[in-house]
């Protein structure tokens, strides 16, 4: 015969002790069903009492409240080109939803997304000629200053059938815009005073010169330097020369020159009494010096000049 016996713990039951839940993390999708969780620690172990086999974390589901979207219907495509030119045909138009509804926004009505119209019901013993539509706006033009065009379209607002005429005409039209101001601010060309005439190059049927450069140069509709030179020559006259000649540098050429360099006879000036030392006058050919090097340019934008001069070593006289 068998009993039971000793069923006392053999030590006290202690049991575990757990910390406070911490708070629920952030739900782990916005504006769809995500998860949050909490976490838990054990303090102290127990000796197997109440606490062992307790959970530690704890997850569920959530979702963000991201707002409503109501669903969309879209704008109607154009309709289709009709089925038949004559005696009664159909033409097609579509629409599509363009936005869903999302977190709990209204549904789309329940209406039509395809439409289906009769058209070119006339008869097919009558011919109809193509025509135009109204022609759209006129574009911006293409440049904001000195010369641009714009442009303008229309569409066949009527197709012809098999007898009918097509719609005779342009399709989009172009136009000078004549009304732009200048890129570039008009301003005359300048032409600086002239200088000092240099000394006489012999005692005798020598030569002297003198020079003037041009300040600045013309821009837009301004006067050309040929221009502004010819004008102070009408205004003050042109001094003339004898059989010495005149060498001068010039710019323009349609529209008149303007000299930046002149030469004249000296010792006599021309017109004048030949002194009293000096012999007949000898024949003899004009010799000018070689040309000397190119200078800078006079700018670095808006048009600049640079120049390079040679002077007259001999000048020719006596019909030389």
């Amino acid at each position: 015969e068998v009993r039971p016996c000793g069923q006392q713990h053999c030590m006290d039951v202690v049991d575990s002790e757990l910390s406070e839940w911490s708070e629920w993390t952030s739900c782990s999708r916005k504006c769809e069903l995500g998860t949050t969780e909490r976490s838990r620690e054990i303090v102290r172990e127990g000796s197997g009492g109440l606490g062992a086999g307790l959970a530690l974390k704890e997850v569920k589901g959530c979702m963000t409240d991201c707002g409503e979207t109501d669903c969309k219907w879209g704008q109607w495509d154009s309709w289709s080109a009709c089925t038949c030119s004559c005696a009664g045909g159909t033409k097609r138009r579509n629409r599509v939803i363009v936005q869903a509804p999302r977190h709990g926004g209204e549904m789309c009505d329940p209406v039509d997304k395809s439409e289906v119209a009769p058209c070119n019901t006339q008869s097919c013993d009558v011919c109809i000629d193509g025509a135009w539509g109204a022609w759209n706006d006129w574009s911006k033009c293409t440049a904001t200053c000195d010369v641009g065009f714009r442009v303008r379209h229309r569409d066949v607002m009527q197709r012809p059938n098999s007898c009918g005429k097509p719609a005779l005409g342009l399709e989009d039209e172009y136009e000078i815009c004549s009304h732009l101001v200048p890129c570039t601010e008009d301003a005359d060309c300048l032409l600086a005073e002239w200088d000092e005439w240099s000394d006489c190059s012999c005692s005798c049927y020598g030569v002297k010169e003198r020079h003037r450069r041009i300040e600045q140069f013309a821009k837009g509709n301004g006067k050309s330097c040929g221009q502004v030179a010819v004008a102070q020559r009408e205004e003050h006259g042109y001094e003339g020369y004898d059989s010495y000649g005149t060498s001068q540098r010039i710019t323009g050429a349609a529209d008149g020159f303007a000299s930046l360099e002149e030469v004249s006879a000296c010792n006599p000036l021309p017109g004048g009494l030949t002194p009293p030392h000096c012999g007949p006058l000898p024949k003899r050919k004009c010799d000018f010096a070689p040309w000397g090097e190119w200078g800078e340019c006079s700018a670095t934008c808006d048009g600049g000049m640079r120049e390079r001069s040679r002077h007259i070593k001999t000048p020719n006289s006596n019909d030389g």
